[in-house]
């Protein structure tokens, strides 16, 4: 378990997630464990000793009464935070050291980050045992001149278990020095302090109740290393700025496009009276399947634009529709492109017709949609470069969202001393491609004739000369 170990325990959440974590972890480390219903952890002695060099050694008791729920193992985590790292690892239940390796007798302690110990034994139910634990944290002191600090999370909140009984205790080297009383952060513990250290007992603590001792001394007489932990924390808190700004500057670009992009193609509110009623009545007699895209605003290629290229296929006789499915006839006639790509999924007389629901299944809906665009641009319902600023718009959100992927996975793999912060980074960028996506569908396609011809439409279905 190497350095930076706490660091890499988080990394999975996002900033914001993250950020309110280490506020509320003050730092630390604590256990964690998952347990059956009904199992009580009715004592807990943690025993905290600072060494001459820096470093920290954590001995832990716990009394486990399990309950109802045949159990065959208890695990221990220790989410860690404020060391570079934890070693010399060892493991007991009822005085029997547990090897490492599977099955019953036997103890799984994870490689790390984070300090995971899995005991397995064979099944037991309503029975009481004492798991302990020891290990080391290096690089335990955070330094300041001469000045010395330990914090530690002795209880984690969110846990699985109540503890009935609880106390801590924490030693310093006798040439330490405190320099003010030692404390526990949460309310509700009675903290004794001692000549080198402090004591700390509670009873009924509960899940989500944390624990977290901390200890101001001088240093004389030790041998403590700068930790890695601080020093990145120190760096961090020199480049958070610049990461913060970066993401910014992203952002900020982002809503700039999108603005110039609705300031060049601004909805149409009042269109200019040069498509007369004439010309709206003209370009209605279009396809069902155009004029229904017309009304939406934009095609879609569904079910319902291919139902209605159908109706209009039936009712200018090139195809026909009974109890059996659909067929159609064979014709020269010109037809739009979206009702020629249609007409291909249905059979031609004489052959047995086709099922409307297996003929419309048959057709390709991004060729269809497309087809219905080009018919709209055709008959100058819809502004050919509003549909190229929508679609590239569409392209460049993707685009830019799996970038954002690769930088998100690139920072995650390879800047570990900087906390969660440069992710702001690929978040920004994830952030701009998916307002490109959704404002690609809110880019107006129609031209200005388009929109006074729905607008038109739509009162003539209100005044009841058009049926809707």
């Amino acid at each position: 378990m190497g350095n930076d170990a706490g660091h890499y325990s988080l990394r999975s959440t996002t900033p914001g997630v993250l950020f309110f974590l280490l506020l509320a972890s003050a730092c630390g480390s604590g256990l964690n464990s998952v347990l059956n219903e009904g199992t009580v952890v009715e004592r807990l002695d943690l025993a905290l000793a600072v060494r001459a060099d820096g470093s920290l050694r954590v001995d832990e008791r716990l009394t486990v009464h399990f309950g109802d729920a045949s159990f065959s193992h208890f695990r221990l985590e220790a989410p860690v935070w404020r060391h570079d790292g934890i070693a010399d690892v060892v493991a007991a239940m009822d005085g029997k050291a547990f090897a490492p390796g599977d099955g019953p007798g036997h103890v799984r302690i994870a490689s790390g980050p984070a300090l995971d110990v899995d005991w397995m034994f064979d099944p037991i139910v309503y029975e009481t045992h004492t798991f302990t634990l020891s290990y080391t944290a290096t690089n335990v002191v955070n330094l300041s001149g001469i000045r010395g600090l330990v914090s530690w999370l002795a209880l984690p909140p969110g846990r699985s278990w109540d503890v009935t009984a609880a106390s801590i205790s924490l030693d310093l080297p006798e040439s330490a020095i405190l320099l003010q009383d030692p404390w526990v952060e949460e309310l509700g513990w009675t903290v004794t302090r001692l000549p080198h250290g402090l004591t700390a007992t509670r009873s009924n603590v509960k899940s989500f109740e944390s624990a977290t001792v901390g200890v101001e001394f001088t240093i004389d007489g030790m041998r403590p290393s700068m930790p890695q932990w601080q020093a990145d924390r120190a760096f961090t808190e020199e480049f958070v700025p610049a990461f913060i700004a970066a993401a910014l500057f992203i952002l900020v670009t982002g809503a700039g496009i999108l603005a110039m992009l609705r300031v060049k193609h601004p909805a149409w509110r009042n269109p200019v009276a040069g498509a007369t009623e004439t010309a709206a009545a003209d370009a209605l007699s279009v396809t069902p399947a155009m004029r229904l895209a017309l009304m939406r605003g934009r095609p879609r290629g569904d079910r319902a634009e291919m139902t209605a290229a159908l109706s209009g296929l039936v009712a200018s006789g090139l195809a026909m529709v009974d109890a059996d499915g659909a067929t159609t006839v064979a014709t020269t006639s010109a037809v739009g492109a979206h009702e020629a790509v249609l007409l291909e999924a249905l059979p031609t007389q004489p052959q047995p017709p086709v099922a409307i629901a297996t003929a419309l299944a048959g057709v390709d809906r991004g060729e269809f949609r497309r087809a219905v665009l080009e018919d709209l641009t055709v008959a100058g319902l819809v502004d050919r470069e509003r549909a190229a600023a929508a679609r590239d718009l569409w392209i460049a959100g993707w685009a830019v969202m799996l970038f954002g992927v690769a930088v998100w996975i690139t920072v995650q793999l390879t800047v570990r001393q900087f906390e969660a912060w440069p992710l702001l980074v690929p978040a920004s960028i994830l952030i701009v491609g998916l307002a490109f996506a959704i404002a690609s569908s809110r880019v107006g396609l129609l031209s200005e004739t388009g929109a006074r011809v729905r607008m038109l439409y739509f009162a003539r279905v209100r005044d009841g000369r058009t049926p809707e």
